[in-house]
């Protein structure tokens, strides 16, 4: 008969293991979702300060900033996801957003017809990003 594993919270997870980054970075959503936006985003800062290579860090900051309106930050966050995983759907998906929100729409469109190439195990976000594409076009169709 296996041995059952204990269950271990993300917290004590990170509390034995402080490098566990990705733990970190769900931790930073998870705060978020809960209304610490500043704990969200000092916990995802703090895993690029250890990482700055972080692909999931720096697309997880730049969603944690369009709900925070910081537009110019956020936009340069997804920049560099995209720069360290060029085939990342979700970073394509959270740059479309942030270019609409700045009113970027032909850029947005680009980006939301790069997420519907890259999802194809994505179902989900490939449907979102069509219908945000069909909406852009019809706003850019004269």
């Amino acid at each position: 008969m296996p041995k059952e594993r204990p269950h271990v919270t993300k917290g004590q997870a990170i509390a034995f293991k402080p490098d566990y980054l990705d733990a970190r970075v769900r931790l930073g959503i998870a705060l978020e979702k809960k209304g610490d936006l500043d704990g969200g985003e000092a916990e995802v800062r703090d895993v690029l300060r250890l990482k700055p290579d972080s692909e999931s860090a720096h697309s997880t900051l730049c969603g944690l900033l369009i709900d925070r309106g910081k537009s110019e930050q956020r936009i340069s966050y997804c920049r560099e996801a995209i720069r360290l995983d060029p085939d990342s759907a979700a970073s394509h998906f959270v740059l479309a957003v942030a270019l609409e929100q700045k009113g970027d729409f032909k850029a947005a469109l680009t980006e939301y017809r790069a997420v519907d190439t890259l999802a194809t195990t994505l179902p989900t976000l490939r449907d979102a990003a069509r219908k945000k594409s069909e909406e852009l076009s019809a706003k850019l169709t004269p």
